[in-house]
């Protein structure tokens, strides 16, 4: 009798349970990419805020709070390469949020800029409701009320 592995349930246990709330800047220039995945953000109970390029995401960190940034990383004015250095360099609240790389670009060239810029992830997009479930429970803040309102933050 051969034997067959018991299933493995704890991925269902997991995408069952309930994800924590964010406030998410996607940050995405092609209209169609920004539907998806903020009809994605939304559904997984997120609050979602939408930048076109770089420099909307730099704008928007300076009145926004922001618990995680999903960037593409081609983008017209400033790409996400740019944008990610640029963020961090805001102040030490903003250097603390995840930034994650959205792109169809997966060679490891891509992949170490995108690291190298300062993103924490790199993920390929079209990205499934799953692929965005599992990047806000990676990188979700596990104290959200350690968060900074933006009128507080220090000017540099």
């Amino acid at each position: 009798m051969p034997l067959v592995p018991a299933p493995d349930n704890s991925s269902d246990e997991t995408e069952q349970s309930p994800l924590p709330s964010l406030s998410v800047l996607l940050v995405e220039d092609n209209p169609v990419n920004q539907q998806i995945a903020e009809a994605f953000l939304t559904k997984l109970g997120q609050t979602v805020h939408i930048a076109l390029s770089g420099l909307q995401a730099l704008d928007a960190m300076y009145s926004g709070a922001f618990d995680l940034v999903l960037m593409d990383v081609q983008m017209p004015e400033m790409d996400g390469i740019s944008a990610t250095p640029a963020i961090k360099l805001l102040d030490p609240e903003a250097a603390r949020i995840p930034i994650i790389a959205m792109t169809a670009n997966v060679s490891d060239e891509d992949r170490t800029a995108c690291l190298e810029a300062g993103m924490e992830g790199v993920e390929i997009k079209p990205m499934p409701l799953s692929g965005q479930a599992a990047v806000i429970r990676c990188f979700a803040l596990t104290q959200t009320d350690d968060r900074v309102d933006p009128d507080q933050r220090q000017s540099g």
